[in-house]
């Protein structure tokens, strides 16, 4: 604030180290008949910005997974349309069948077997961008889970299931039959979810996609702050997260979140 009264020019966005806490520090001079009066300075907690731009960003990327499953039907209605229009009976019959057969499966898992929300509405939606990206999704027939626990907040497990399964997808469009495969289960102390897929898997160096920023994208670098959030968000719940790859190709992510809060298991495993 000292060197703002002097040269009274405004500062913004600088980073300032207090007490083990990151601030984002304005400092802007006040004028009083154009002579420096002042000077005020705010201070923002950069954690805290931080949870928000990533909030907002699962938030962003939940509303396009919904925009992908209605883009979908609607290609599947105008498709029906069409047969009907041709007087294609047979291929419309058929169509109705396969989608009612699909979507009975899917139902049966999603809302008999997985009970909580906020999980039904990512498997909802990360279903309809995997169909849209023309990649088999696939949720276990063997899931199973009560609604979350209070303290597992929605927001941490859109951005923990949100980030996996967006890599999971990206990885498997490489592979010519790409799949991506989700399974839960809250049997025992903890809730595990395990994300696996059929793409070329993690390179030797897996440690460096924890890093913030990484990226095996060239021209993107989404992943590797995915992963850095993955991390971030399963160690302020007092998770620990697992990754390898499948003998026959692609990646798989399990992830153990406690039931109760106290309960610390911490860390990634490789």
């Amino acid at each position: 604030m000292e060197r703002v009264l002097k040269h009274g020019k405004p500062e913004y966005n600088q980073e300032l180290s207090l007490k083990g806490r990151v601030f984002i520090v304005n400092r802007q001079p006040i004028f009083d008949n154009n002579e420096i009066a002042g000077v005020v300075s705010t201070f923002r907690d950069k954690t805290e910005m931080m949870e928000m731009a990533n909030t907002l960003s699962d938030i962003k990327r939940y509303s396009d997974d919904l925009r992908s499953q209605n883009h979908e039907y609607t290609n599947k209605l105008y498709t029906l349309s069409g047969y009907l229009h041709l007087r294609q009976t047979k291929e419309a019959i058929q169509l109705i069948e396969e989608e009612t057969m699909n979507q009975d499966k899917r139902t049966a898992i999603l809302f008999s077997q997985i009970k909580d929300t906020t999980v039904q509405a990512i498997l909802v939606g990360k279903s309809g961008r995997a169909s849209e990206m023309k990649i088999k999704f696939e949720v276990d027939n063997a899931s199973q889970m009560e609604p979350l626990p209070d303290h597992m907040s929605p927001t941490k497990i859109i951005s923990i299931l949100g980030n996996v399964i967006d890599n999971a997808l990206d990885a498997a469009k490489s592979n010519p039959k790409p799949e991506v495969n989700f399974f839960v289960t809250d049997i025992g102390n903890d809730v595990v979810f395990e994300i696996s897929d059929n793409g070329p898997g993690l390179p030797a160096e897996v440690d460096i996609l924890m890093k913030k920023g990484f990226s095996t994208k060239q021209s993107n670098n989404k992943r590797g702050y995915g992963l850095a959030i993955i991390r971030e968000t399963v160690s302020h719940l007092n998770g620990m997260l697992e990754f390898d790859n499948h003998p026959q190709g692609g990646a798989i992510f399990s992830i153990y979140l406690p039931k109760t809060p106290s309960s610390h298991k911490g860390g990634e495993v490789s």
